[in-house]
């Protein structure tokens, strides 16, 4: 695991906390939470957040595929280019 992942997640743990710390607001006050603006800000947050750290895996799993070409694992022959 990278450190750009571990605080990803780290900063993806606290967002989830604070959208379950406003539904229980909201909760408490009988509203809905899609319609309050502030649980929608945090929400997006959460959205974005993960969005970020699945293009962290995307970019991870390149690299560990590059380095497995560089240490001499097989590569796939390309018959079909010529």
């Amino acid at each position: 695991m990278t450190k750009k992942r571990v605080a990803t997640e780290r900063e993806l743990e606290h967002a989830r906390q604070a959208v379950a710390a406003r539904e229980g607001v909201l909760k408490s006050k009988g509203t809905e939470p899609q319609k309050d603006t502030v649980w929608r800000k945090l929400d997006a947050n959460v959205r974005k957040i993960d969005a970020r750290l699945r293009a962290i895996g995307t970019i991870e799993e390149r690299e560990r595929d590059l380095e497995a070409r560089r240490s001499g694992a097989p590569e796939e022959s390309n018959e079909s280019a010529e």
